[in-house]
């Protein structure tokens, strides 16, 4: 295997890798929102800066 011909597989791997990621980030989205977890993680920290003292 030549030079070019390696740049060309590690390319492929690349491109294919690119897809995969793009899905599960998908999924990771689809997730999130199914189960409401943004809010959960936005009440925490809601519930954190009250127990704060004021200055």
């Amino acid at each position: 295997m030549n030079d070019l011909e390696q740049l060309e597989t590690v390319d492929e791997r690349i491109t294919e890798t690119e897809r995969v990621l793009n899905f599960l980030h998908e999924r990771r989205r689809e997730i999130i929102n199914r189960n409401n977890l943004n809010k959960v993680k936005d009440a925490e920290k809601t519930q954190t800066n009250t127990d704060m003292p004021r200055m």
